[in-house]
């Protein structure tokens, strides 16, 4: 296995992205740091700053551990990077939009977060609309709405999503439907719950032409697994 690592250098990179993703849902936002930072230093897996997947999952992290700055910084770069590969109908647009839509949320930048909901939202709608990760988009647009005055709307679609990620079987999405409905910017600073983003990335491809194929992704892999699961350590 080793010798299958080191001669396959993706398959380390893939690894630690999922390990990372799974301590996140487990709430050991550290650990998933240090899994990261592994990551970014280890040469062979190339450099950090061009790699949109790492950028998204220290994104996702950076927003976990409560620093919406650094969320919106590193989901920007992985954004960049993406539009320089002209791959932009992607389920990992999606993602990055949702976390660089509630960092700036949790920033007051309500305006500029509905702009992002609304990207996720549409990918979700037009992808796989019955499914929990739309309803997650949903919720998020529906907050957006209501902090940028549009609550007739917003308290509408609100009630839509959360019956959808009341049937999630991931718990941070449960954990959006058991808080309180947000009502002003206050519940928006204070009362933040963030979702399960996803990782993503390929198994089989060389560095630099990864599969943007959803069945190719890690996504599909952290989809299969319990999130109740023990987690090793790094």
């Amino acid at each position: 296995m080793a010798e299958e690592l080191h001669r396959r250098p993706n398959l380390i990179r893939l690894s630690r992205l999922v390990l990372s993703y799974s301590l996140r849902q487990n709430g050991r936002i550290a650990e998933a740091e240090r899994v990261l930072a592994s990551a970014a230093g280890d040469s062979r897996l190339g450099d950090a700053n061009d790699d949109d997947e790492l950028l998204g999952e220290l994104a996702a992290t950076r927003l976990m551990a409560g620093d919406a700055e650094a969320a919106v910084s590193h989901a920007e770069r992985a954004l960049r990077q993406l539009q320089r590969h002209r791959l932009m109908v992607d389920p990992f647009v999606s993602d990055l939009q949702l976390t660089r839509g509630q960092a700036l949320l949790q920033l007051g930048r309500a305006e500029e977060a509905l702009a992002a909901f609304r990207v996720s939202d549409e990918f979700w709608r037009s992808y796989d609309p019955n499914s929990h990760w739309a309803a997650e988009a949903s919720y998020w647009l529906a907050r957006a709405l209501i902090e940028t005055g549009d609550a007739s709307n917003g308290k509408r679609m609100l009630k839509s999503a959360q019956a959808g990620l009341a049937k999630s079987p991931m718990p941070a999405h449960r954990a959006l439907v058991a808080s309180t409905s947000p009502t002003s910017r206050a519940h928006s600073r204070h009362a933040f719950v963030p979702p399960p983003q996803r990782p993503c990335g390929s198994v089989g491809c060389a560095a630099g032409t990864r599969s943007r194929r959803p069945g190719d992704s890690a996504r599909s892999v952290v989809d299969r697994m319990s999130v109740r699961a023990p987690v090793p350590r790094p």
